[in-house]
């Protein structure tokens, strides 16, 4: 994957075919990203619908081989697409306390970079 469309369309497609979202939620994530940029520095991006649609609220993350340039010069390897259930009004401090924790650790960073599998990528978010 070269670019952040890319990336964005390959995450999108992944959650369409598990029938976890409609077909035009990559748009949705895209017109977000038109907006503004999701890129928050330390190689990380969190990109997310403009609005919530999911039936549940979750993470899908990847990692990639190189970094690419998201925004400006904003190069990013590790991706979290953001998935918020639609009509969400609980309490998300918790996840978005571990998410800002992540996104501010370099070191942390690195190593999710380097997991060679889903499983330990998984089993590092965990801790």
């Amino acid at each position: 994957m070269r670019d952040k469309e890319s990336v964005i369309q390959f995450l999108c497609g992944e959650l369409y075919k598990q029938k976890l979202v409609q077909k035009d939620y990559v748009n949705l994530v895209l017109e977000r990203e038109a907006v503004a940029p999701t890129s928050f520095g330390n190689m990380v991006a969190v990109p997310h619908p403009i609005t919530p649609v999911t039936e549940n609220t979750f993470w899908t993350v990847c990692t990639l081989q190189r970094p690419i340039q998201w925004h400006d010069q904003q190069m990013v390897q590790f991706i979290c697409l953001l998935n918020i259930k639609k009509g969400s009004r609980g309490d998300l401090d918790q996840m978005f306390k571990k998410l800002i924790a992540i996104t501010e650790n370099k070191a942390y960073i690195q190593q999710l970079i380097k997991s060679n599998t889903p499983e330990e990528l998984i089993a590092f978010l965990k801790r």
